[in-house]
């Protein structure tokens, strides 16, 4: 969960990018922010014909990737991979830790992946494709992490930079 200063900077930068009107209350807006959030995850799983996905911020304070919506999982995120870190061996993490899109083809033919492959294949992810948000200022903010419960070869950038902006504003 991102911590309360990253919360009300958030807010100053949504109500900043929105023409949202002040007179919302938090409840009201954090349920805006969380159906603009499900709104761009969902279209971006259509876009790229994925099964299921996320959407992780990343939390300054704690250096993790935390998990903030989620759609597909029958069991949730698998317990190793609710949090990640930059540089770890999940794909979100070296997304995170390279700054570029990690695709992940077929879990079980990645080495990194290796120790994971039971409970990926359990929670019926085979592929898995995660794009950095960067903001304006360059900082890492968070990734849009898709998944196919098949293995997918070739998956190209289809993900128009518009919506990994919107997303990338509603966690910030």
């Amino acid at each position: 969960m991102l911590g309360s200063h990253q919360l009300v900077l958030s807010l100053l930068i949504f109500f900043s990018l929105s023409k949202t009107n002040f007179t919302i209350s938090m409840p009201e807006l954090l349920s805006s922010i969380r159906h603009k959030l499900e709104s761009c995850l969902n279209k971006a799983l259509e876009l790229e014909h994925a099964d299921m996905g996320l959407i992780r911020a990343f939390d300054f304070s704690s250096n993790k990737l935390v998990v903030v919506m989620e759609k597909g999982f029958e069991k949730g995120v698998p317990e190793p991979f609710r949090e990640a870190t930059p540089f770890d061996s999940s794909a979100c993490g070296r997304a995170a830790g390279l700054c570029k899109t990690v695709v992940i083809a077929d879990v079980m033919q990645d080495i990194g992946l290796m120790p994971y492959r039971d409970v990926l294949l359990h929670a019926g992810l085979r592929s898995i494709k995660s794009v950095p948000l960067i903001h304006i200022d360059g900082t890492l903010r968070g990734i849009l992490c898709m998944i196919c419960r098949q293995q997918r070869w070739g998956w190209e950038n289809v993900i128009p930079v518009d919506l990994l902006g919107q997303i990338t504003a509603c966690i910030v």
